[in-house]
């Protein structure tokens, strides 16, 4: 159930106040209220005990490493120019830089510890 009382149907998109039809696209602003929202649902369950939050940290953890290999084999196939563009994407950077994905070696320092950062973070159970 979502905080709204309303329940989510797996592989179905969450339609929000800011989205004009279920196919509606987020603007950088919404994303970055969404990426504030994720953290802060993070914390939340990660101060919690108990076998479903691990189970849901764990979950989370999974997913975001499966996402992770998506945009990489996305990133293997595209042209370096491609690349960069996504890379200065909002969404596609902070994902990038979240997996380590970053293009260029000039860009790997600040990838690594950003990852290493979320990484500090018990994302997934031990």
């Amino acid at each position: 159930m979502t905080d709204a009382g309303q329940h989510h149907t797996p592989g179905t998109r969450h339609e929000s106040p800011d989205a004009d039809s279920p196919g509606a696209r987020l603007d950088d602003s919404a994303v970055r209220q969404r990426l504030a929202r994720i953290d802060e649902l993070l914390e939340r369950v990660e101060d919690a005990a108990g076998p479903t939050a691990r189970a849901a940290i764990e979950t989370v953890g999974t997913l975001s490493e499966v996402y992770g290999e998506a945009l990489a084999r996305v990133l293997d196939g595209a042209a370096p120019r491609q690349a960069e563009r996504m890379a200065g994407d909002h969404l596609l950077g902070h994902l990038m830089d979240l997996h380590g994905l970053r293009p260029g070696p000039q860009d790997r320092p600040a990838a690594e510890a950003v990852a290493g950062e979320r990484s500090a973070r018990p994302l997934a159970a031990p």
